[in-house]
């Protein structure tokens, strides 16, 4: 009778607990281009990029009422890439990163 009410309370504590987990994030798979991380730093924003397919690349920064504050077209071998972008002169607040190639296009937050 013990073990009954033990594996009941299992239960009741283990299936909420397995539903109440947050989803986690899309991963690109490792065949695709991404932003891997972007952090403002000085006057400046840092990025890692993770490139599939070398070639040329757009990377075009949007404040957050969709106007394009920085545009700039690169070109990258594949592999890890680090980019760096003066940014000092931008007032702060949220923008979105966005690169877009033939390797696939990725999106990015970034608080400046």
């Amino acid at each position: 009778m013990k073990n009954f009410f033990l594996a009941i309370l299992f239960l009741c504590c283990t299936i909420p607990s397995i539903y109440g987990q947050a989803k986690s994030a899309k991963v690109p798979s490792a065949g695709q281009t991404s932003i891997r991380s972007v952090v403002a730093q000085g006057g400046e924003l840092r990025m890692l990029l993770h490139v599939a397919e070398a070639g040329s690349y757009q990377l075009n920064i949007y404040s957050l009422d969709g106007g394009i504050v920085f545009q700039q077209t690169l070109q990258v071998e594949s592999g890890e890439v680090e980019q760096k972008i003066l940014f000092g002169a931008h007032t702060h607040g949220d923008y979105e990163v966005n690169l877009v190639g033939a390797g696939g296009q990725s999106t990015r937050q970034v608080i400046w």
